[in-house]
């Protein structure tokens, strides 16, 4: 079975992290600054635990998604 491709809808949209990867001097830069030996940069902020987080319930939260009917 095949699984279809759909359009993020508006909230998936905002929650996900269009990013595919982190160079590992990105991350070591981050945990860096969080235990303050760098200056915390805001981009870090979709590294931290809560972001993942909730990239990761809007993932899950897709396939529980009720489905069209497209014959009545």
């Amino acid at each position: 079975m095949k699984k279809k491709i759909r359009k993020a809808d508006s909230l998936e949209e905002k929650g996900l992290n269009y990013r595919e990867y982190v160079a590992p001097v990105g991350s070591e830069s981050a945990l860096k600054a969080y235990y303050k030996i760098f200056k915390w940069d805001e981009c870090y902020d979709e590294l931290l635990h809560n972001s993942v987080l909730k990239s990761m319930e809007i993932v899950k939260g897709v396939d529980k998604k009720p489905k069209k009917k497209w014959f009545s």
